[in-house]
């Protein structure tokens, strides 16, 4: 799965830009299943991460952290993956 977020400074209105340590936390709370990936900026504030593999099914939780940015994940939730059985 490829993940794409945006990063914006909502005071200045304006893109953050070169975030060296962003990180994908994802993760299965029922399974105990979880993966980390690094970002990579692909334009100014865009940030792009590739998962390369998540549980046949469930509900993968996806939640983004930056140390340098003061972004906890508690504080950095982006979205689920639901995956169900065919």
């Amino acid at each position: 799965y490829l993940v794409e977020v945006r990063l914006d400074d909502k005071t200045a209105g304006r893109p953050i830009a070169a975030v060296s340590d962003l990180v994908l936390l994802a993760f299965d709370k029922r399974r105990g299943w979880q993966r980390r990936a690094h970002f990579v900026e692909t334009a100014p504030g865009r940030y792009r991460a590739m998962l390369d593999a998540t549980p046949p099914v469930g509900r993968v939780e996806l939640l983004v952290s930056s140390a340098s940015q003061d972004l906890p994940f508690s504080a950095g939730r982006v979205g689920a993956i639901e995956r169900s059985a065919p």
